[in-house]
């Protein structure tokens, strides 16, 4: 399916490739500057077996042109936590982190803001306010951040 209107006049040939009838995948690819581009809009699950699943399930789909967006329900390390969260072991994120490597993804915000503690995700907990930075940008190292 083209999808011409998606951002008119700033990506070229923008086609839906892939939908996921749970809603957790979709995937577009486009032309930016004469570059072939895949994106993947990610909703991971909450469930670490699932999350896992789901990581290891991208795979097929994952280029060096690839940007990963989206709520990956994951942090990936104890500077995405506040002080009130444990960082606790998350074979999800394992299998993330695994990914990365495999197609040498960088997550954005962090490359570009190292040591830095900001959070993107609150909630109260039996009177306790817990915050984390649940990552949501990835990309190709090689690309304009590497």
């Amino acid at each position: 399916t083209e999808l011409g209107y998606f951002m008119s006049g700033v990506f070229d040939n923008v086609t839906l490739r892939v939908t996921d009838p749970a809603g957790r995948m979709l995937i577009v690819e486009f032309e930016w500057a004469r570059k072939k581009m895949r994106l993947l809009n990610l909703y991971a699950s909450n469930d670490e077996k699932e999350r896992q699943i789901f990581f290891r399930s991208l795979r097929p789909f994952v280029t060096e042109d690839s940007l990963l967006v989206g709520d990956l329900n994951t942090v990936l390390s104890p500077a995405d936590v506040s002080v009130r969260n444990v960082f606790k072991t998350d074979f999800g994120r394992q299998e993330l982190f695994s990914v990365m490597m495999d197609y040498n993804l960088v997550d954005v915000w962090r490359l570009l803001n190292p040591g830095k503690r900001v959070f993107s995700r609150r909630q109260m907990v039996m009177g306790v306010l817990k915050q984390s930075r649940i990552p949501c940008f990835f990309c190709w190292r090689g690309d304009t951040f590497g």
